[in-house]
């Protein structure tokens, strides 16, 4: 036996597998063992994984940038991500991702992808919730997909200690929005508010400022008058234009309605006649029944503002008011000749020839918004005039002269044009030929219009009330009645419907969900006293004894206009 044979037979014998990952020892005497190289398995794994992310975040990164638009995506931002993941995640990681899903949810509104934008606006507010934007989109999406008025205010209600710091318009927004949608308890959720950051050592003055002045006004809203005064007082709030309109405010709701406009007169030359304290003046004074008084500041409004037609539209309703026919036609050849071209000041004088019932002027300001609406489609611009409103309008003013029978052959007309705008507008259009068609005696058509009107997907609360209205001005207390329910139930927290309703309701003599309607007007920001001084006194007769509880009601109707007119009669003794 050669010295070599003699080393190979009692010599170790290592054989590789699994492509050196793992080996086989054969040992002299024919024994095997397999032993795993860890080391080398490791590696390679963390090799293969670390190939494997860089593909993936080369396809996300291509992703972000081209497939999503943004630009400004870096490579190694995508590559260093699962660092960011908890729980190695960071602040600053955070913001980045927030921004990423705010400026998604910006693009998906832009090119009308709700769905996303509200996902995205969502995920934004997560990752960033001082994003103060974001954070009011989301609350809007959030309003109109589940009509939770809770969640809605809370979202909002979240941001303000964000915004404490240098953010006074989103502080004033939410106060804004949250009335605006009539969140439950309003002016309590506002004090409440207000009464736990005046608390606070807040540093910046104008957040101050509007957490005193929307106080002032929830006090006035819930009757608590001396408390508004001493927050006007205590916040020197009558240094700013907010706050001398709610002392105006305060004045008239005290029913010192003199006092009011002559605290105006004081006020207003200190801050150089602002138009907005002229325009209250005026209306103030026009409510009191002194026309003259009403036209000087609305004059004097005119002149600080010349390009405005505003002060010379409230002067039109001045004047008719006062049966000034030859200057009122002046008044309106003047707005036309320097307005014409103004959509939105031809709109507000068409709504002004509709209240006056003058279908004359309205039809000519039809076509005025017909010829301008082609001008400017033929020139290749953008339109801002409504012919469509406009057409309503002419409509609604045969209405308001009672002219039936004009209003259905103007609609017949508009028909047979057959306008492109018509099949968007329909519904509104067969609203008004419906009241047209019940004052004529055709009722069976007058509630198929209806009918497909509370039918519609499309239609809003604010559409139903506006259509209801028109059917108690014109003897159609009954369908009426009808459509406010409708309206009632797509937007049950609405105050202006719900006393409508109840109103309506008290005149028809119908009982159904009466208890249910004054329990919820109860709950309003201020209840009308008149109103339910009205249902208190016919709910107390025989016709409405089959109401549920109807004592209990006529207890808690009791009570809250005791209480109103007790602190009516503290106001008059102060």
């Amino acid at each position: 036996m050669s010295p070599d044979e003699s080393y190979d037979k009692h010599a170790e014998v290592v054989t590789s597998v699994w492509w050196g990952l793992a080996a086989i020892h054969r040992k002299p005497g024919g024994t095997r063992r397999l032993r795993i190289r860890w080391f080398r398995l490791f590696g390679s794994l963390a090799g293969l994984a670390a190939v494997f992310w860089l593909m993936i975040a080369l396809g996300l990164y291509f992703w972000f940038k081209q497939g999503r638009g943004f630009q400004d995506e870096k490579f190694g931002d995508v590559l260093s991500l699962p660092f960011h993941w908890p729980p190695f995640h960071s602040a600053e990681h955070d913001k980045k991702m927030g921004d990423y899903f705010y400026h998604a949810g910006d693009w998906n509104l832009q090119n009308r992808h709700y769905d996303e934008a509200f996902t995205d606006y969502r995920l934004a507010v997560m990752k960033t919730p001082d994003n103060l934007d974001a954070r009011q989109k989301f609350a809007g999406f959030s309003l109109a997909s589940n009509k939770n008025l809770e969640t809605y205010a809370t979202l909002l209600e979240e941001g303000i200690p964000y915004a404490l710091a240098d953010n006074p318009d989103y502080i004033n927004n939410y106060f804004v929005d949250i009335i605006h949608a009539q969140v439950p308890d309003c002016s309590e959720r506002i004090m409440g508010i207000c009464q736990q950051y005046l608390a606070q050592n807040l540093t910046n003055s104008k957040v101050r400022t509007i957490f005193a002045l929307n106080l002032a006004n929830a006090y006035i809203d819930e009757g608590d008058f001396d408390k508004t005064d001493g927050i006007i007082k205590k916040y020197d709030l009558e240094k700013t234009l907010d706050g001398v309109v709610i002392k105006s405010r305060l004045l008239w709701e005290r029913g010192d309605l003199h006092a009011a406009p002559r605290y105006l007169e004081k006020i207003a030359p200190t801050m150089d006649n602002n138009p907005f304290l002229l325009g209250l003046l005026s209306r103030f004074y026009r409510d009191l029944g002194d026309l003259d008084k009403s036209r000087f500041y609305t004059l004097m409004r005119a002149q600080k503002e010349p390009t405005d037609v505003g002060p010379q539209i409230e002067l039109l309703y001045i004047n008719a008011k006062s049966g000034t026919q030859t200057t009122m036609e002046h008044d309106i050849e003047n707005i036309i000749t320097n307005f014409r071209t103004n959509a939105e000041a031809m709109n507000m004088l068409a709504n002004f020839a509709t209240d006056q019932g003058d279908y004359n002027l309205a039809l000519r300001l039809y076509q005025l918004a017909r010829e301008q609406d082609e001008t400017l489609r033929v020139a290749a611009k953008k339109s801002d005039f409504s012919v469509a409103s406009f057409a309503l309008l002419v409509a609604e003013a045969y209405l308001t002269d009672d002219k039936y029978k004009e209003t259905i052959d103007f609609l017949d007309e508009i028909r047979v044009e057959k306008p492109d705008w018509l099949a968007q507008y329909h519904l509104l259009f067969d609203s008004v030929r419906a009241v047209a068609d019940y004052n004529l005696g055709q009722e069976t058509d007058a509630q198929l219009y209806v009918n497909n009107l509370i039918d519609s997907a499309s239609t809003t609360s604010d559409t139903l009330l506006r259509v209801a209205n028109r059917f108690i001005s014109h003897n159609g207390a009954s369908l009426a009645g009808r459509l406010l329910a409708a309206a009632n139930h797509l937007d049950p927290h609405n105050q202006a419907i719900l006393a409508q309703l109840i109103a309506t309701n008290l005149q028809l003599g119908n009982s159904e969900n009466m208890d249910k309607n004054i329990h919820s007007l109860l709950q309003t920001r201020r209840p009308p006293a008149e109103l339910l001084y009205d249902a208190y006194r016919q709910l107390a007769g025989d016709h409405f004894i089959f109401v549920p509880e109807r004592e209990k009601l006529l207890r808690e109707l009791g009570q809250f206009l005791a209480d109103a007119a007790k602190k009516h009669h503290m106001d008059d003794q102060s």
